[in-house]
């Protein structure tokens, strides 16, 4: 099972490099390496053994299916070489790609047919409170529990992030107290529910999920300054934050307590 980030050319490409890695494709580290083929190549050989595939965050229709200039190893692109990522995308018997994305048109433009397009829908009160017991486990209340999901519109990672806090600093803190403080954040605003006009969201959706994790981070800043700004580092790119960067942030969290 590979599991593949779409949301851009650099993520698709960097996601088939770990693919490479894992299954130590043999070429892979030569110079001239085309590893979009390379994977491509390999997903579609029979030989190679059932797989699946999920490509995430395939948001964007222009990432996919319009023409992109790549350099292959350290060679400059050629014509040949300007291709939709599209076409890397393998079709083969031994293998299934499933594919996530908020645009339904950019998912129709994947699947070529509206049947084979699976609406994800609100999780309902029941799940949602199986989900919520998960975490707080004997702190747990039901009507508070109940008031506590339907606030949070049933959505998933909302309800992960509110259960995680709550579990976390029990029994200091309860449903109940954080139903409160959740409350306490929708009456007083914030910059970050500021809508930046994205035509695929829905002008109806709620803001949960980024009040809970406003209040987490919060939290942290308060508890833990130095993970705070660590956390911060996330909205360059929550995945690729370069190892040097949080080497120089020690060593000037060194220089500046020597300094004192």
């Amino acid at each position: 099972m590979f599991w593949v980030h779409g949301s851009n050319t650099a993520r698709f490409e960097e996601g088939y490099r770990a693919i490479a890695e894992a299954v130590k494709l043999p070429g892979r580290d030569a110079q001239n390496a085309d590893i979009l083929q390379l994977v491509h190549s390999w997903l579609c050989c029979a030989e190679s053994g059932k797989w699946v595939m999920i490509l995430d965050n395939a948001d964007e229709s222009s990432v996919f299916f319009s023409p992109h200039s790549r350099s292959v190893g350290d060679s400059i692109a050629s014509s040949r070489q300007v291709r939709s990522l599209s076409v890397f995308l393998p079709q083969s018997n031994n293998g299934a790609i499933l594919i996530t994305s908020r645009d339904r048109d950019t998912a129709f433009r994947f699947t070529g047919r509206n049947q084979d397009i699976i609406k994800v829908e609100p999780m309902d009160q029941k799940d949602a409170l199986t989900l919520l017991k998960k975490k707080p486990g004997t702190y747990f209340e039901s009507d508070s529990g109940a008031e506590l999901v339907g606030a949070l519109d049933y959505i998933p990672l909302a309800i992960t992030q509110a259960a995680a806090y709550i579990h976390r600093r029990a029994p200091r803190t309860s449903i109940v107290k954080y139903l409160k403080e959740l409350q306490s954040k929708w009456s007083q605003g914030s910059p970050l529910n500021y809508d930046v006009g994205d035509p695929r969201r829905d002008e109806n959706a709620s803001n949960s999920i980024i009040t809970t994790w406003q209040i987490s981070f919060e939290h942290i800043r308060t508890t833990r300054p130095s993970a705070a700004e660590l956390l911060s580092m996330s909205f360059f790119d929550r995945q690729g934050i370069p190892e040097d960067l949080l080497n120089d942030s020690k060593r000037e969290d060194a220089s500046s307590r020597n300094a004192e």
